[in-house]
C-alpha cells in the first residue's frame, strides 16, 4: 500500500479501491493481527460522529474482500464471530 499514491498491489494486481475501501484497508494494515470490533472501526474509518448503521462495516469489508480475492487469493481479512475483523498473514 503507497498512501501518497493512493495505490494498492497484491501480487502482480493493482487493486481499485474507493476511498473508504482504502482507508479501511489501511486501518486493517496499522493494526495487524490485533481484533477490531465495528464500532472502533467506524470512528476510525468513517469518523466519531458518523450516524448511520454499523452494518457499513460489514458491508465495506466485504467490497474489499472481493477486490483483495479476485483471483482466488487466499482470505487475508478474517472474520471473527461476534466481535468484528482481524487481518492476518494468508499462511494462516
Amino acid at each position: 500500500m503507497n498512501t501518497q499514491t493512493h495505490t494498492v498491489i497484491r501480487g502482480t494486481r493493482i487493486l481499485r479501491l474507493t476511498p473508504t475501501e482504502f482507508s479501511l484497508f489501511e486501518f486493517f494494515l496499522c493494526h495487524p493481527g490485533q481484533i477490531l470490533n465495528r464500532n472502533l472501526i467506524l470512528d476510525d474509518v468513517w469518523g466519531f460522529n458518523y450516524g448511520g448503521n454499523s452494518n457499513v462495516v460489514d458491508v465495506y469489508v466485504s467490497y474489499l474482500r472481493k477486490k483483495l480475492e479476485a483471483h482466488n487469493e487466499p482470505r487475508i481479512i478474517q472474520t471473527v464471530p461476534k466481535i468484528g475483523y482481524v487481518l492476518r498473514e494468508e499462511n494462516m
